[in-house]
């Protein structure tokens, strides 16, 4: 049941009038000095066509950043990617009025505001900044209530409300058109999403406090765009689609065609939410079966029904011969009832909360997971060598629910520890130039990890469990100090970036014959004094753990998460004589694993 200002929050996210350009210009103009510390942008670029939004987003992108020049390199190989390139820089510069070197030194770099929207919502909840000086001290009687409210207020809406799932299922169908790579992560609407405008509004409604200027041109750009991406100097934004269509539950759906179009006629492909495609929802039936893996349950549940009805089954399949004898019936309804199931513990769909993953992995055990008890006895390093020592067969009953669990207690610790020094860090001072320390895995990170295995090869179960659990981490920023120091290529922060920039590397390189997963760059690069090979892992790995390649210490990607710490998140000090005073309080009682 959605409120009534819940409802009106959906409608503006799913509407499909025309943007209100001036008014979104507008906001974008009011907010820019208060949330990004930056001048109004000087140029907004629409675009009507999704795909030209995604490239003008990477085309701008590439003037600052080498990942994106490679993308950029990629595209312009084949003659119609080099056509489109040209004709979207031609188009950027037209508006702009500006030669091509011009515009991307004036647009800059894109940006991201969460840490700045979370300060200036912080009125609306009564947490002023006289209070947060005051009650942020660890010494103040209210400082545990005060950070109660702190950590609701950062992690906002609740995903399992009905609004952030019809959210979340949305803006994952609406980016596809755009193209799926680390840029469109950066959109406007991830750090202040609908929900939390909607959980806003009504927090105002029922206080009576006002709502902060810079916060009413989030939501005046909000009820008026669609997507947008904001750089230093420039804003892309995405017209609104022409036309949607929703199933009951509000999801974008359509079962004999499109679920919506852009105003450019780019066709939206939804099946109950989730990203689709036109052979997919038209002519399920003739998807063959060596491509339905990494397909959610769901979908293999649909093509199986399809392919019943369509006399197409394979011999294998249990439901022919139900099909040539003519008697659907019960036998046939015996059979849906089974699609969807994966067999193995490690592809079952496991509960969010860690203590519930560990009862359904001893479950499947019938209670015996004995590494993981000696885990929990505190033979920490000592599990990890013989999961490691196990090979392949650590995928096999009845070593795999073992390890799982093990790999899920190890990085809920390594969360915990990242949080605390996400804390500590911001404590301190630490500033970045944008995106957050720590973002935690999205509602769809299982999916994303069939793609990546699709796409690269098995992951070690520690990559796995680490996408599933701590999600990525970039403390890559400045503090006085620790970073930069006098010698800031010592420092290399840790970082783990994001499963999307590992999905997008893995289909870039796809055709290479040595797969690998991209971790992050390597600590020359994070310094910007140049730089080598970034941190990887080589795929297909079955094993239990991978050596993260490049790092100079050589080591499993758990004994590196144990280095991280010990150094408070900053290995580069190791051997140091004289560290950073700060790695003390960083590293102080974080949690073993």
């Amino acid at each position: 049941m959605l409120t009534e200002i819940q409802s009106r929050w959906l409608k503006h996210l799913l509407s499909t009038e025309p943007s209100d350009r001036p008014r979104a210009e507008a906001a974008l103009r009011a907010w820019y000095p208060e949330i990004l510390k930056r001048p109004s942008p000087e140029h907004f670029f629409w675009l009507d066509s999704p795909e030209r939004a995604g490239w003008a987003v990477k085309l701008l992108e590439s003037g600052h950043e080498r990942l994106w020049q490679a993308f950029i390199e990629q595209k312009s190989s084949a003659r119609e990617g080099r056509l489109l390139l040209e004709s979207l820089r031609a188009e950027l510069c037209e508006k702009a009025g500006l030669e091509w070197d011009q515009l991307t030194k004036i647009a800059g770099m894109h940006r991201t505001q969460q840490t700045s929207f979370t300060v200036k919502r912080m009125a609306i909840y009564g947490l002023d900044d006289d209070k947060f000086q005051q009650a942020g001290r660890k010494d103040h009687p209210h400082h545990g209530e005060y950070m109660s409210r702190m950590r609701s207020l950062v992690g906002g809406p609740d995903e399992n409300s009905e609004v952030c799932q019809i959210e979340n299922r949305f803006q994952a169908v609406i980016h596809q058109p755009c193209g799926r790579d680390l840029s469109l992560t950066y959109n406007q609407q991830l750090p202040y999403t609908f929900a939390k405008m909607a959980e806003d509004e009504e927090a105002v409604a029922s206080s009576g406090r006002e709502v902060p200027p810079v916060i009413a041109a989030a939501w005046d750009l909000a009820r008026s765009a669609g997507l947008c991406w904001p750089f230093e100097g420039a804003v892309v934004l995405l017209e609104r689609p022409a036309e949607l269509r929703f199933n009951t539950e509000m999801f974008l759906h359509c079962d004999d065609g499109p679920a919506g179009a852009f105003r450019d006629g780019t066709k939206i492909w939804a099946w109950n939410g989730m990203v689709s495609s036109e052979e997919f929802v038209l002519h399920p039936e003739d998807i063959r079966p060596d491509l339905w893996k990494g397909l959610a349950p769901a979908f293999v549940a649909r093509i199986k029904e399809r392919r019943v009805a369509a006399g197409k089954v394979d011999p294998s399949e249990a439901a022919a011969k139900v099909t040539r004898k003519g008697a659907v019936g019960k036998a046939f309804a015996a059979i849906l009832k089974g699609f969807g199931k994966r067999t193995g513990v490690l592809e079952k769909d496991l509960p969010v909360a860690i203590q519930d993953r560990l009862g359904v992995l001893r479950a499947h055990n019938r209670g015996s997971l004995p590494l993981l008890d000696r885990y929990l006895g505190g033979e920490h390093q000592a599990v990890w060598h013989d999961l490691v020592a196990l090979g392949d067969a650590v995928r096999e009953d009845p070593h795999a629910a073992d390890a799982l669990a093990v790999a899920y207690e190890t990085m809920g610790r390594v969360e915990a520890n990242v949080r605390t020094i996400s804390g500590r860090l911001t404590q301190l001072g630490f500033t970045k130039s944008d995106g957050p320390l720590h973002a935690p895995p999205n509602r769809g990170v299982d999916t994303q990890i069939r793609e990546l295995q699709k796409v690269a090869g098995t992951l070690p179960i520690a990559l796995r469990a680490f996408y599933e659990i701590v999600g990525s981490v970039d403390w890559n920023g400045h503090l006085a100090g620790l970073l930069p120091s006098t010698r800031p290529q010592v420092a290399d922060p840790f970082v783990v970036l994001p499963i999307e920039a590992a999905i997008e590397t893995a289909r870039y390189f796809a055709d290479a014959k040595e797969k690998w997963i991209l971790i992050a760059a390597d600590g020359l690069m994070k310094a910007n004094t140049s730089g080598g090979d970034p941190y990887q892992i080589e795929v297909p790995n079955a094993s239990a753990d991978g050596v993260l390649r490049f790092e100079c210490h050589d080591l499993n990607f758990v004994e590196y998460l144990r280095l991280v710490f010990r150094f408070g998140g900053f290995p580069g000090y190791e051997g140091m004589e004289f560290p950073p005073q700060q790695l003390t309080e960083l590293s102080a009682n974080l949690r073993p694993f």
